[in-house]
């Protein structure tokens, strides 16, 4: 069928590999903002001396290195679920009817084996979409933000074995249940005290290595390398003292709950433990009321999972 040929027929799929690298067609369809994935070709241009001091045509050599960039969508209350899924690794379901909760910690092989086939439909003004797909797939970073007056948005960075663009255009279909998360769902409290804050930021660095290269153009799996950092920062109006108080002494702050809840559908966020980043101090700016804006970032209390996302949805599965 030809559409717009606009970005209004633009799609986004995506589906668990069975194999690193290996394109399978995506079966979860999101709705999206916008998309700055592309293939990274590299070119050697030799130019040897005694011939010419102009680069001779045939002496260019092209390859594709992978493939990376970002997806942004709106967080909604269904289909998001192999999202999460992507970002730490491991999952636990629980209910046997809608809502089902999908509870996500950290994996403990630091996402091995937990790749992706993502395929975006592009538009051209022919009204054809055309079909880039991307196999190997892994999540190196997320932003996960929420503002007044604004959905609940996903940044999310990918890394890529490879771009293909000779699969078909998969039949996109979507959650039928699915409505964005929005700030007038969410909270925060922190030691089971409900804050007043203007806005929230989760930052999730899966700290994978994305540069396992060799002769042959041989890309290789993304394994972890570095440190599954989860960091942030919460916008505050200046109460009083405690807050700075905590940062300057590097107070471990505890039992952090950032949730958004839709009906009986929720997303839920606990980080028990972390410490407030320097950078934080508050600056009078004006005759408006003193802000105070705190990064953090979360640390491990050796109990408890440094991060849990359990997601409250009508999907039976992530």
């Amino acid at each position: 069928m030809v559409g717009f040929g606009t970005g209004l027929d633009a799609q986004f799929g995506m589906v668990d590999e069975v194999t690193w690298g290996t394109y399978v067609p995506p079966t979860r369809f999101l709705e999206f903002d916008s998309e700055t994935i592309k293939a990274t070709p590299k070119q050697i241009l030799s130019r040897g001396l005694g011939r010419a001091r102009t680069q001779r045509g045939d002496h260019v050599r092209t390859f594709v290195t992978g493939a990376a960039g970002d997806t942004v969508h709106d967080v909604m209350t269904a289909g998001f679920g192999l999202m999460f899924k992507r970002w730490l690794g491991a999952v636990a379901t629980t209910g046997v009817a809608d809502p089902y909760t999908h509870t996500f910690t950290p994996d403990t092989v630091g996402l091995k084996g937990m790749s992706a086939v993502v395929q975006i439909g592009r538009p051209a003004i022919s009204g054809t979409v055309e079909p880039f797909s991307y196999t190997g797939g892994k999540v190196t970073k997320v932003k996960l933000a929420a503002a007044l007056d604004a959905a609940l948005k996903a940044t999310i960075s990918w890394d890529f074995k490879t771009e293909d663009t000779t699969q078909p255009l998969a039949a996109k279909s979507y959650a039928a249940l699915g409505v964005p998360l929005a700030f007038v769902d969410g909270s925060l409290t922190i030691g089971g005290v409900t804050q007043f804050i203007k806005a929230a930021e989760l930052d999730i660095d899966t700290g994978l290595d994305v540069a396992r290269r060799g002769l042959g153009n041989v890309k290789k799996e993304q394994l972890a390398n570095n440190e599954l950092k989860i960091s942030g920062s919460f916008d505050f109006e200046l109460e009083d003292l405690v807050r700075h108080g905590d940062l300057v002494a590097g107070t471990l702050v505890t039992t952090v709950a950032l949730n958004f809840a839709n009906g009986t559908h929720a997303l839920n966020i606990t980080i028990p433990q972390m410490v407030y980043s320097p950078g934080g101090e508050p600056m009078v700016a004006g005759m408006g009321v003193v802000q105070e804006k705190m990064p953090w970032q979360a640390t491990d209390d050796g109990t408890d999972p440094i991060i849990t996302i359990a997601y409250v949805t009508s999907d039976a599965t992530p």
